[in-house]
């Protein structure tokens, strides 16, 4: 039999819609305890030390996309990368919330099973599969998110060469072998890269100093 024109699509949104509710619940329902976990010493701590940890994630993410847009060493593009970490902070949290679900998710599945085994009331048993699946539904839109971030990350590249044009390139009159009002950037084995403007965009030019 033949599906209808647009059954797809309908499946798909109303999958995505369902996904989205079971998320939000679950994200409703944890909002609460992660607020009073959080107001104690011991959370205050933990909420500093997950703010490292996506501060160092947001950096590796950072020079993985600044050493792709520039086809250069990242390390020789301090103040790119750090303005590149503030955008890539979000697909960060977003990483740390899948793997934050995802052991929830399987904390409340170990849950629903024991709480079936052990005949627990109904209701306990239907929370437990509650959470579970509104945790599995916050992974699943957690994951979509990073896919969709490691799609189109490479629209972020001309906007990478804008910001190194500005912040790590400058313009050095007085070295030898580099012309006058070309904004250059010097790197390591005597090798120099250029950055010139073209209309709307950067174009990186690599060579070796005279």
């Amino acid at each position: 039999m033949l599906a209808a024109p647009g059954q797809e699509t309908a499946r798909e949104l109303c999958s995505t819609i369902a996904t989205a509710g079971f998320a939000a619940g679950f994200a409703l329902w944890l909002q609460p305890v992660v607020l009073g976990f959080l107001q104690r010493r011991p959370g205050k701590l933990a909420l500093a030390v997950i703010h490292a940890f996506l501060l160092l994630v947001s950096l590796a993410i950072a020079r993985h996309v600044v050493a792709a847009a520039t086809g250069l060493p990242p390390q020789d593009f301090d103040l790119t990368v750090g303005f590149v970490a503030l955008a890539c902070y979000l697909p960060a949290m977003a990483l740390a919330a899948t793997v934050a679900t995802g052991i929830a998710a399987l904390v409340f599945q170990l849950l629903f099973f024991a709480r079936s085994l052990l005949r627990k009331p109904l209701r306990a048993v239907a929370m437990a599969a509650g959470h579970m699946t509104g945790a599995l539904a916050l992974v699943s839109l957690a994951s979509q998110l990073l896919q969709e971030a490691e799609r189109q990350h490479h629209h972020l590249y001309p906007a990478v060469r804008w910001i190194a044009y500005y912040s790590d390139y400058q313009a050095l009159p007085r070295y030898p072998g580099i012309a006058p009002g070309a904004r250059v950037r010097l790197h390591e084995n005597g090798v120099v890269s250029t950055a010139t403007r073209q209309g709307g965009s950067v174009s990186i030019a690599v060579g070796r100093a005279d």
